[in-house]
């Protein structure tokens, strides 16, 4: 068939016989080209020759693509590593915003507890009926609530009688575990924190009896009644505080009438582990007697996490006058088992049982200073003097 020269132009004819070298009419075939003159095969080799190095140069260029690629895939690698790193920065961000929120619910729980305080100078804070406290015992309420909010701060005796432990906050030493449900009518009253602060007991779904010296200087808004669980850190009900009652004649200088009861936001529903409290209406002696509380168990040690019991026994009126002396008044209960045993710092306004039924006989008021369970009566507020007190303050 009719074709030119691909390199000389020149007009041939020639059967093609592709894949093998043919020669006719001074032209020539080779393998993958045109047919082409014999003069001009010289030009052919110098095309091939141009094509080796078309071709060295693209395996150049493929050489320098693959140490392109290794290139990137380093720089990929490097920012894989740091992605890595924006993520552990991101994480160490989300820690540091935890920690900041914690320490906003700190201080907001810091926050309540000045309000109190500035509340509580304003005396708008509790409901008493009778004449107001001077102002030095605010001074001093004021300076016990500050003590509160900065840890255990020891405070000058404002009774006027140094045998009066106004620091100890009864706790029980010497006593052991309660068994879970065996006293259903215990409260524990703790601040918006839910830091316990006082022992208290359940008179009904919605009123708790306790220490008028627990609640005095209190908001609302800053004491929760718990009930239903045997232990500190779990379990149990809480309830907000709707009222405060203390008793009118409260004497913050001897602690007499110290009672008060706790009004809560909503009622408890009764169940196996909540249940109200029965109350001791007689002039009772000495009987024996439980008192019950989250008690130390030495003198300024570790809160105990369970709840703890004791077994005591109440003395006579007579027998208490002759070591207080004047100081105990008919409307006040004590006792005593002896060195070893009794009532500690931390639980104030817990109760104080009469062994044969249950029922209430006291709410602890104070102790001897100079330590704990050192032999000496414990004082109470005899609840069978407070029976009409009580059911009037319930029924407010």
């Amino acid at each position: 068939m009719p074709e030119t020269c691909n390199i000389c132009n020149v007009a041939i004819s020639a059967r093609q016989s592709p894949g093998l070298p043919v020669s006719v009419n001074e032209c020539i075939s080779l393998p993958g080209f045109s047919w082409i003159c014999k003069s001009c095969t010289g030009k052919a080799v110098t095309n091939i020759m141009d094509i080796k190095d078309v071709i060295d140069e693209m395996k150049k260029e493929q050489r320098d693509l693959m140490q392109s690629i290794q290139h990137f895939s380093g720089v990929v690698d490097e920012l894989n590593i740091q992605l890595k790193d924006i993520k552990q920065a991101r994480k160490e961000i989300d820690d540091l915003r935890a920690a900041v929120s914690s320490l906003k619910v700190e201080n907001s729980s810091l926050r309540s507890e000045l309000e109190d305080l500035q509340q509580y100078s304003r005396q708008d804070n509790l409901e008493i009926s009778g004449v107001p406290e001077t102002s030095n015992e605010n001074v001093y309420h004021i300076v016990a609530k500050i003590g509160q909010v900065i840890g255990s701060v020891p405070l000058e005796n404002p009774t006027g009688d140094s045998r009066i432990d106004v620091n100890g906050d009864w706790r029980v030493v010497g006593g052991s575990n309660a068994p879970g449900g065996e006293y259903p009518f215990m409260v524990s009253m703790r601040s918006s924190g839910n830091a316990h602060f006082c022992g208290g007991t359940l008179l009904n779904t919605l009123n708790v009896l306790t220490a008028a010296h627990c609640v005095i200087g209190r908001t609302t808004g800053n004491t929760i009644s718990v009930a239903g669980t045997n232990t500190l850190n779990a379990g149990g009900v809480s309830r907000g505080s709707a009222r405060i009652i203390l008793h009118a004649n409260y004497n913050t200088q001897t602690l007499a009438n110290d009672i008060a009861v706790v009004r809560v936001s909503q009622a408890f529903a009764m169940t196996g582990l909540i249940q109200q409290i029965s109350l001791n209406t007689a002039n009772t002696g000495a009987v024996p007697a439980i008192l019950v509380g989250w008690g130390r168990t030495v003198t300024n040690g570790p809160l105990p996490n369970n709840l703890q019991h004791l077994a005591t026994n109440t003395i006579t009126h007579a027998n208490c006058v002759s070591q207080w002396g004047s100081l105990v008044t008919q409307s006040q209960i004590c006792a005593v088992i002896g060195a070893g045993r009794g009532a500690c710092q931390g639980d104030s306004g817990g109760p104080l049982l009469q062994t044969s039924n249950r029922a209430q006989l006291g709410i602890t008021s104070f102790i001897r200073a100079g330590g704990c369970a050192i032999g000496w009566p414990d004082v109470y507020a005899r609840v069978s003097s407070y029976i009409a007190w009580i059911t009037s303050a319930v029924n407010s």
